[in-house]
């Protein structure tokens, strides 16, 4: 959860630096998704190998697991898009957009993390 928003957090800061130099909206935002798909991927990946052993836990009858990987994939596939460059001008917006998805992963990672504490100590 943590190390989802720090991931954020530092990739929020990737097309400000890459702008002081000189490059080309397009190829900052191009290069910012490529830097994000190469640090979230891993980070993900790592993610779901700790929390596999982690009962899933169901909120309202919806897998929290599945919510994690869903929240994912869509940023991942965001990401892809404004990296190949289909999505034209909106690619400030899109890498925002996958942010915030981000955002809401470590969010949902935090629902899983405190339900499964109050699970447990509920059954101590």
């Amino acid at each position: 959860m943590l190390e989802t928003c720090f991931m954020v957090a530092a990739t929020a800061l990737v097309p400000i630096l890459l702008s002081h130099f000189g490059f080309d909206s397009a190829v900052i935002w191009r290069i910012a998704s490529a830097i994000f798909l190469c640090i979230a991927i891993p980070f993900e990946f790592i993610a779901r190998n700790r929390t596999r052993d982690i009962p899933n836990l169901a909120l309202t009858k919806i897998n929290v697991n599945t919510i994690n990987w869903s929240l994912s994939i869509s940023a991942d596939l965001i990401l892809v898009a404004v990296l190949l460059g289909v999505v034209g001008t909106k690619s400030e917006a899109l890498y925002l957009v996958a942010l915030f998805v981000q955002l809401a992963l470590a969010g949902n990672l935090f629902v899983q993390f405190a339900g499964e504490t109050f699970t447990r100590s509920d059954q101590d």
